[in-house]
C-alpha cells in the first residue's frame, strides 16, 4: 500500500494505492517506502520495541515504520527479512529479533475496475467493490514471494508468431500500393 488513508469503521482500504512492485528501503526516518519513496502501509507490531511475541492491530493499517529508541530515533536493525506472510524483521545490534510489521495486501473483489494511475499504481473505483487489507496468504489473497520476480505473462512464441504474420500482411500491402503507383 501507498498514500492516503484507512476507513477501520467499515474495513475499506480504497483510498490508498495499490501497487504490485514491491521494491521496498527504510528511509533515513524509519519509515518503509517503495522506490518512489512513498510510504507502504500495513499491520504495525504494538508490543513495546518490536520485540517478540509480536502483537498487531489488525483493524487499522499504518504507515510501517521502523521502532524508535528512548531519544525517539528509528533503531538500526540488520539482516532485514520479508516473510511470505508479509513479516518484516530485523535484527539489533544486541542480538534481538525485531519484529516491525506486517505488509498489507489488499483484497480487491473487482480486480478489472482497477484504474491505473501514474506509474505502476492503481486505484480503486466505485464499481471495483470493497477492497479491503489483509495479512497476505488470508481472505483469498496470495501470499509474498520476498526476493522474487514476477513472470511476464506474455507467451513469446505466440507474439513471435503474431509479429510475423503482421509483418507479411504489411509486406503484402506494400506490394500491392506500389503495382498500384
Amino acid at each position: 500500500y501507498e498514500a492516503a488513508g484507512y476507513n477501520a469503521a467499515d474495513g475499506s482500504a480504497a483510498k490508498l494505492n495499490l501497487t504490485r512492485v514491491g521494491n521496498f528501503n527504510f528511509d533515513g526516518a524509519g519509515n518503509l517506502v517503495d522506490a518512489n519513496r512513498n510510504h507502504v502501509y500495513g499491520f504495525v507490531n504494538t508490543t513495546a520495541g518490536g520485540l517478540q511475541p509480536a502483537t498487531y492491530d489488525l483493524t487499522t493499517v499504518n504507515a510501517i515504520k521502523l521502532p524508535v529508541d528512548g531519544n525517539g530515533d528509528p533503531i538500526k536493525l540488520g539482516q532485514i527479512s520479508i516473510g511470505e506472510d508479509g513479516t518484516i524483521t530485523g535484527i539489533r545490534d544486541d542480538g534481538a529479533v525485531v519484529e516491525v510489521g506486517k505488509i498489507a495486501v489488499a483484497n480487491v473483489p473487482n480486480p478489472a475496475a482497477l484504474e491505473a494511475t501514474e506509474g505502476s499504481y492503481y486505484f480503486a473505483k466505485a464499481n471495483t467493490g470493497l477492497v479491503t487489507a489483509a495479512i497476505p496468504g488470508e481472505q483469498t489473497t496470495g501470499k509474498l514471494n520476498a526476493g522474487g520476480l514476477e513472470m511476464a505473462n506474455v507467451d513469446l512464441a505466440k507474439e513471435f508468431t503474431e509479429m510475423i504474420t503482421t509483418q507479411r500482411g504489411f509486406q503484402a500491402n506494400t506490394r500491392v500500393i506500389t503495382v498500384t503507383d
